[in-house]
């Protein structure tokens, strides 16, 4: 979704349309939040299921550990999204210095808060690093998209022929502006249509690839009946189904 934010303020600044890039963010921001409820909820609430796909029962201490990660970040998730959204703008916009700013602040932060926190409050202190980071990261990415570092990047390259161009440009997108300005109650619509349907392309990739995944790991995690290993060769045969 940030993808796409990103790919959607590049076209929408590139034909001059800066309000629909704004409406675009907004859009963007409510999908990505709604999207976050049910990660938050599956982390929060059912984290030892999540957790049981990847480990045995029988850990534990690993177990106590990841459900103490998954309650102390997973709350966050909606911060993180909103930053994810701006960054979209900033990146589309070509703002990278603002965009990697604040996400080597939080990088950075991350590593020198868990430094700091670990010897006071040992793992939990690790894990309260990354909602810290998260937090003043995303107040970064909003103060530069406040402070309109995406429009100063909008005309891009430095010659005369290219400047006009993109004038031109503007100018043959004022009356679709103005037409867009006269229907602000679409302009959420229109960019969450566009955003959706850019998404579920992504989507479908993903879930192109998470099938091919999960038919590798289930196949060895049922080896014995479905994988023949071959020590010789160090071939893999698959199923005959």
């Amino acid at each position: 979704l940030g993808n796409g934010t990103s790919s959607f303020a590049a076209q929408n600044l590139g034909a001059g349309l800066e309000r629909r890039v704004r409406a675009g963010l907004r859009a963007s921001v409510k999908l990505a939040l709604v999207l976050a409820v049910p990660f938050f909820a599956a982390f929060f609430f059912g984290g030892r299921i999540m957790l049981s796909l990847f480990m045995n029962e029988g850990s534990t201490v690993a177990m106590e550990t990841g459900m103490m990660f998954l309650r102390i970040v997973s709350p966050f998730y909606f911060v993180i999204s909103i930053k994810l959204m701006v960054d979209g703008v900033l990146r589309g916009a070509g703002a990278m210095a603002a965009f990697m700013t604040a996400t080597f602040t939080d990088l950075i932060l991350r590593v020198v808060l868990a430094y700091i926190f670990s010897p006071l409050f040992g793992t939990l202190g690790i894990w309260l690093s990354w909602p810290v980071g998260w937090i003043v990261a995303a107040v970064l990415s909003v103060i530069f998209y406040k402070k309109g570092v995406w429009r100063n990047r909008s005309v891009t390259g430095g010659k005369e022929e290219e400047r006009n161009f993109a004038f031109s440009g503007r100018r043959k997108a004022a009356a679709s502006e103005d037409s867009f300005r006269e229907r602000p109650g679409n302009a959420d619509g229109v960019s969450a249509l566009l955003l959706g349907m850019w998404t579920l392309k992504k989507m479908k990739e993903v879930i192109f690839s998470l099938k091919i995944s999960f038919f590798y790991c289930f196949s060895i995690l049922d080896r014995k009946q479905c994988i023949h290993y071959n020590k010789t060769d160090t071939n893999f045969t698959g199923c005959n189904s």
